[in-house]
């Protein structure tokens, strides 16, 4: 048959001429199937996924054949990978292309540990920062609301190829160390202007409770926000009060060895100096030679009122001052 076209049987013929007859003969032609590597494709996989044949094969297009190669090999992750029929007899090789890209997938870190002091609530910043690797910001904490000692998981949840993932922080509490209210601090105020001078560390060992640990630190502030922080430290020894006749300063304990802290309150109490009268300015006592003196008897003109107060006699002044 005329136009040629594929398989089929074909005749070649001469015609008649003269006395001449016609002459012919014939070819055959058969087919040699074609292989098809379909056409080329798109493949998006999660960033660190090795990538498959199997999902190679099922991105191209068309109908590719089975049996092929594909290349570069081993097989890896972003890339572009060709999928190749070999020439087979009188077929020529063919080929197609898929072309593989990466969706960045989120790093939740490693699991961690974290102290925190007992009654603290614990922060996100704190969890985060406890995580092991290199975390990516954005994830989810559970449970919720936020507490104590427990276990909190993070958790990046799945984002279109890429499947969820989590990692833990186990939180533990330490016991902030036991602090005591210290006793008054008392001083006599020699001209009862409501100041005195403290040594505030005297109340120490009130403060301690008698706990001998050498990780434990007193120390004492203006406010009570400072105390909390541990700041502005009152240094000055001794101290005078700033507040006339009675001021509270705040009490510290910080145990160096787990972070944690107690606080408390010492009251400093300016107590006032009875005011006598000098001797010069008393009544002298008389009495007849070899009697015997009353000296309680001038008690009610060095002070008033007399009877609130206890008073001992000397006669030597050292023995007064000492």
């Amino acid at each position: 048959p005329f136009p040629l076209a594929g398989a089929d049987t074909y005749t070649y013929t001469h015609l008649a001429v003269g006395e001449c007859p016609e002459v012919s003969a014939e070819v055959v032609v058969s087919e040699q199937p074609a292989l098809d590597p379909g056409t080329d494709g798109v493949l998006t996989i999660c960033e660190g996924e090795v990538v498959t044949s199997a999902e190679l094969f099922s991105s191209l297009g068309g109908t590719p054949s089975a049996g092929g190669l594909w290349s570069p090999f081993p097989l890896a992750g972003a890339d572009t990978y060709t999928y190749t029929h070999l020439a087979v007899g009188e077929c020529p090789g063919v080929s197609a292309e898929v072309v593989v890209s990466e969706q960045p997938a989120l790093d939740s870190g490693t699991d961690g540990v974290l102290t925190i002091c007992e009654g603290e609530v614990v922060t996100s910043a704190e969890l985060f920062s406890s995580l092991g690797g290199s975390p990516d910001g954005g994830g989810l904490w559970s449970p919720l609301p936020l507490a104590g000692a427990g276990t909190y998981t993070y958790t990046h949840l799945a984002v279109g190829l890429c499947p969820g993932v989590s990692a833990v922080v186990e939180v533990d509490a330490q016991t902030a160390p036991p602090i005591f209210p210290p006793p008054v601090l008392e001083y006599c105020d020699p001209d009862n202007d409501g100041f005195g001078s403290f040594t505030l560390t005297d109340a120490d060992t009130y403060v301690l409770g008698g706990n001998t640990t050498v990780t434990l630190e007193v120390s004492y502030h203006y406010t009570p926000d400072d105390a909390q922080n541990g700041v502005n430290k009152i240094e000055d020894s001794p101290y005078f009060n700033d507040v006339q006749n009675t001021q509270l300063v705040y009490v510290r304990l910080y145990d160096t060895s787990s972070g944690c802290y107690s606080t408390t309150t010492l009251e400093l109490s300016v107590l006032s100096s009875p005011q006598i009268t000098h001797p010069d300015d008393l009544f002298p006592l008389v009495q007849c030679d070899d009697a015997i003196f009353d000296l309680t008897q001038s008690e009610q003109f060095i002070i008033t009122p007399h009877t609130d107060y206890v008073f001992t006699y000397y006669s030597d002044v050292a023995l007064q001052l000492s």
